[in-house]
């Protein structure tokens, strides 16, 4: 009997947006608006700008999509600092349930995105496109789903986690992963659907 992994689809933008309440053992921003972009940019001689400040950066969910086997979702990420930073590698993801226990496997990484640094000045994004499994052909007894709050996600050279709500339901097994991940790349205002600022 086939069971829904994930119970997320297009209709979960309307939970993206409003303030996350993280679950116990959580920790980070929750999810807020989009603000506006700016990607910045040096020439020869220019100073590396370092690297991005986990401080300085804001986590939001842009709008979901399906293709009816799999949901998509762009995890953006925002520079609220003055100064311009750079971002580079992946985000780790993985479901977490609403006593803060991780479900399921990590987020696996996709291969793919050339891997330069994304240079970030004020409100400039950098995003990574997430996918998980709407439903699929595991039997309830090897899936053995579990309600979910949310997803936790850490971010390259950060030391500890953030938490963005997304409720649903998620196999709790670790046979196989359910998440997927892109490396963190650059992103205008104009490329990000669904909510406007």
């Amino acid at each position: 009997m086939p069971v829904t992994q994930v119970a997320v689809a297009v209709a979960v933008t309307a939970l993206i947006g409003s303030p996350a309440v993280p679950p116990h053992g959580a920790t980070g921003p929750g999810a807020t608006g989009l603000g506006a972009t700016g990607l910045g940019a040096t020439g020869p001689g220019s100073p590396v700008p370092p690297d991005c400040s986990p401080a300085s950066l804001r986590l939001t969910l842009g709008a979901g999509s399906s293709d009816g086997r799999h949901g998509y979702l762009p995890l953006i990420v925002t520079s609220t600092s003055a100064s311009a930073c750079r971002l580079s590698g992946y985000p780790g993801v993985q479901f977490v349930a609403a006593n803060g226990r991780a479900v399921g496997l990590p987020a696996r990484r996709l291969p793919g995105g050339g891997g330069a640094p994304v240079l970030l000045t004020r409100a400039g994004r950098a995003t990574s496109r997430m996918a998980f499994v709407l439903s699929g052909q595991l039997p309830v007894r090897s899936c053995r789903p579990q309600p979910i709050l949310g997803i936790r996600v850490y971010l390259p050279g950060a030391g500890g986690a953030s938490f963005l709500r997304l409720a649903g339901h998620a196999c709790s097994t670790v046979r196989e992963h359910q998440l997927s991940v892109t490396r963190l790349m650059g992103v205008a205002l104009r490329q990000l659907p669904g909510r406007g600022t």
